[in-house]
C-alpha cells in the first residue's frame, strides 16, 4: 500500500511538471484497489490509464470520436465503472476492460460550468447552472 502512494504521487508529481501554467483542464481519478490511475486531458477529451503495480505503465488511453474536452470524471468502484462528463454527453466505461459501455447525450443550456456526480444508485448526475440533473438511462 505504502510502495502504490509512493507511486500516486510519483506520477502525480511527474503530471503537474508537465502541465505548465494552466492546469484547469486535468482531472485525476486513482482507484487504488486496481492500481490504476486515470487521468483526463480537459482540452482534447482524451483520458489516458496508468497502471501503478510496477511502477506508472501506460494501459490505455480512452478517447471517443467527437468528445473535444472532459469536465470531470467519477469512479464507481463497487461497480467497476468510470463516469467521464464531456463536452456534449456523459460516457460510462468498464474500468477494468476500458471498453466503452454507454453514451448518455446531455441536455441543452447547461452552461460551460459542469461537475459530475453518481447518486446512490450509480447513476451520473449533472451541477449545472445551480441545478442537480439526473441522466438516467
Amino acid at each position: 500500500m505504502v510502495r502504490m502512494l509512493l507511486w500516486v504521487t510519483t506520477v502525480l508529481a511527474l503530471v503537474a511538471g508537465c502541465r505548465g501554467a494552466d492546469s484547469r483542464g486535468q482531472r485525476e481519478v486513482a482507484w487504488q484497489e486496481q492500481q490504476l490511475l486515470f487521468l483526463a486531458d480537459g482540452r482534447n477529451g482524451f483520458v489516458r490509464v496508468f497502471d501503478l503495480r510496477n511502477g506508472p505503465v501506460p494501459r490505455a488511453s480512452l478517447s471517443v470520436p467527437g468528445r473535444r474536452s472532459v469536465a470531470d470524471m467519477k469512479l464507481d468502484a463497487g461497480r467497476g465503472e468510470l463516469w467521464v462528463l464531456g463536452d456534449d454527453a456523459v460516457y460510462r466505461y468498464d474500468a477494468r476492460s476500458f471498453a466503452l459501455l454507454e453514451r448518455r447525450g446531455l441536455p441543452t443550456n447547461t452552461g460551460p460550468d459542469r461537475a459530475l456526480e453518481l447518486d446512490g444508485d450509480g447513476v451520473p448526475v449533472l451541477l449545472a447552472a445551480g441545478l442537480r440533473i439526473r441522466l438516467p438511462a
